[in-house]
């Protein structure tokens, strides 16, 4: 009996798999506009995030917290892109370094959270982020979507 559900089992998986495991690749064209939308929307987005008239440690940790709100939603529409393969490399590595400086992003927020004097604490993690801002900027090259890289 057991073996006879697991056998049905199988045959009703199998062809739910074979309908998953398609390729819902985008085109390069496809992906870059889809990326430049994304990335468009995104700088719009960060504009409307008012920046801090207090250089307090709480003002700029809102600050941040609102940014990384913006970014999530970004981040969660650029994880849904199927890259073409000659672009997929590319898409993970700006992923990655995304998801690096939302990690740095944290770290300064729990730090002026924690009362870390705000100028030393960004002082600190400014040249990661830097560093994180320079292999996104490549990765939107490589992309060849502009529109996502950092000014």
């Amino acid at each position: 009996m057991m073996r006879a559900i697991v056998l049905l089992c199988l045959l009703v998986a199998l062809p739910l798999a074979a309908a998953c495991g398609g390729d819902d690749r985008l085109s390069t064209d496809e992906y870059r506009e889809q990326a430049r939308r994304i990335c468009v929307d995104a700088d719009r987005a960060t504009e409307r995030i008012e920046q801090p008239t207090r250089a307090t440690a709480e003002a700029i940790a809102d600050y941040f917290k609102r940014l990384l709100e913006a970014n999530d939603r970004t981040t969660k529409r650029f994880e849904a892109l199927e890259p073409p393969e000659e672009l997929e490399q590319a898409h993970d590595d700006a992923l990655e370094a995304n998801a690096e400086a939302i990690k740095v992003v944290r770290e300064v927020i729990d730090e002026l959270e924690r009362g870390g004097d705000s100028r030393e604490v960004l002082t600190r993690a400014q040249s990661r982020l830097q560093e994180l801002r320079r292999r996104s900027g490549d990765a939107a090259d490589r992309l060849g979507v502009p529109e996502c890289a950092d000014e």
